[in-house]
């Protein structure tokens, strides 16, 4: 969740605030890499089936929807934070794999 920049309704700060009483801590372009290539271990590794790419997938709609754009908008239009080059490009290949692989495409 943190990750990838995946906020649920229990979300915390680094204060240990809800997130309606405080601004949510953005991940690093780092982070979002690194748990990037986890989720596309899981869901594309040889022992991943149709299950598991469905378990995953509010994620990877996530990466679809928000991680290959530029510029990721809130709801108000406003750009919260930019996705460098090798995120979108991470994101990208890991969608083509699912694609390929054919598991549970339309999930």
């Amino acid at each position: 969740e943190v990750g990838l920049g995946i906020y649920s309704s229990s979300s915390h700060t680094v204060d240990g605030s809800s997130t309606s009483q405080a601004q949510i801590i953005l991940p690093s372009a780092a982070l979002k890499r690194r748990a990037l290539f986890f989720l596309q271990a899981l869901v594309t590794s040889d022992s991943a089936d149709d299950d598991r790419v469905r378990i995953f997938a509010p994620a990877i709609q996530f990466v679809a929807g928000r991680l290959l754009d530029v510029n990721t908008s809130d709801d108000n239009g406003d750009v919260e934070y930019t996705n460098d080059a090798q995120t979108r490009e991470m994101g990208l290949a890991m969608m083509c794999r699912i694609l390929e692989q054919k598991k549970s495409v339309n999930a």
